[in-house]
């Protein structure tokens, strides 16, 4: 649900209102000629800092300055932000070889930049010349054979700061916090 830092940090601005963009559902009102230049400025930045061998806590505090300098969040949830997603964010941002106006785009759309559509290239993939082998047809177990149960779940995290009957409304766009 967190493509990049910088998508929480941009999409809950508190700037001159121009237009709601939607995250995680819920309406969040940005500047977009303002949260596009700062976002294509920081992505560009973690990715020198990057090439120049910066460390990842050097990186996370940058974004988290330019969080608080522009007031995009209370200091309390740019921090908190950061630290949640910024293992993901740093990858994309120093890994998956996206540019600032790709990234930007895909974060704050086409009013941005035009965004990575992976879908519009031309994708070439070799197969092997070796057979596949025949298929064979699946056995039905036998009646009375004994049965698996199986659980899946999923999205499961463990969440270090969750404080049992704490308020979900606290204004943060994220999980709340205890003060």
């Amino acid at each position: 649900y967190c493509l990049l830092i910088i998508s929480v940090v941009f999409l809950s601005a508190n700037l001159v209102v121009s237009r709601p963009v939607l995250l995680d559902g819920y309406a969040h009102w940005v500047s977009s000629n303002t949260a596009c230049e700062v976002c294509k400025t920081t992505f560009t930045q973690l990715q020198k800092f990057a090439e120049q061998g910066r460390t990842e806590d050097e990186m996370a505090k940058f974004v988290t300055e330019v969080c608080k300098i522009f007031q995009f969040e209370d200091d309390n949830v740019c921090t908190l932000v950061v630290k949640e997603f910024r293992d993901e964010a740093l990858t994309v941002a120093t890994s998956v070889g996206l540019n600032a106006d790709e990234a930007c785009g895909i974060l704050l759309g086409p009013s941005c930049a035009i965004p990575y559509d992976p879908y519009n290239q031309t994708w070439s993939v070799k197969m092997s010349d070796t057979p596949k082998p025949p298929l064979k047809e699946m056995q039905l177990p036998a009646k009375g054979a004994s049965k698996t149960r199986i659980l899946h779940i999923t999205d499961i995290h463990h969440d270090a700061l969750y404080t049992e009957g704490l308020s979900t409304q606290c204004g943060e766009p994220l999980c709340c916090r205890p003060p």
